[in-house]
């Protein structure tokens, strides 16, 4: 029995040693906030609403909804395409907002078993992250998408590179930033703000 608690002290020791690293998926273009920046005289008004619908991961990100709202609105503003409005009845587009993710809920079973075995066989798994818009301009309604991805993976020789490639957070919002922007640049395309 002695054994048996040492031996789980030590695996569980070694989990909280995180040997993983992060990969952005890229399927996005990487938009520099220039490209989306619009150049007139008069703003539009908008309003917008977002549904976040984020599975909450212990020891992952710590991103609320807010901040994920605030990134939103921080994207729009150097857009420098709108002013956002808090009613729909004063709004010249309205914005309505979906954001979620999809993971696979069998990714812990790879994540057992790498630690079970010490980080010698490797895990991952892909997270998705899919973003929605329904955009209604007038009479109009558009709607966009934005999707891209980020896949962790856990080895032991990742050991050296956690403190360089493992920051969930970070590498969240530069994901949430591009697919904002895509979205902006998709409506930018369609003359949303002229």
């Amino acid at each position: 029995m002695h054994k048996f608690v040492k031996i789980t002290s030590i695996l569980i020791a070694l989990s909280l040693l995180s040997s993983c690293v992060i990969f952005k998926g890229n399927n996005l273009t990487k938009i520099d906030p220039k490209q989306i920046n619009v150049a007139l005289g008069k703003k539009k008004k908008i309003y917008v609403h977002w549904d976040f619908d984020f599975v909450p991961v212990v020891g992952y990100s710590s991103l609320t909804y807010d901040d994920r709202e605030r990134l939103f609105k921080r994207v729009l503003e150097e857009s420098n395409c709108c002013e956002l409005v808090k009613k729909k009845a004063e709004a010249d587009i309205i914005f309505e907002g979906r954001a979620y993710d999809q993971r696979n809920p069998a990714r812990f079973v790879g994540f057992f078993i790498t630690v079970a075995t010490v980080y010698i066989i490797p895990s991952w798994h892909v997270a998705k992250i899919f973003i929605t818009a329904d955009v209604k301009d007038g009479k109009q309604t558009r709607h966009y998408e934005a999707t891209d991805s980020m896949t962790t993976a856990i080895w032991l020789p990742f050991i050296v590179a956690t403190p360089f490639a493992y920051d969930f957070d970070k590498t969240q919002k530069e994901i949430l930033e591009n697919s904002f922007r895509s979205l902006l640049l998709q409506m930018k395309s369609d003359s949303i703000f002229n």
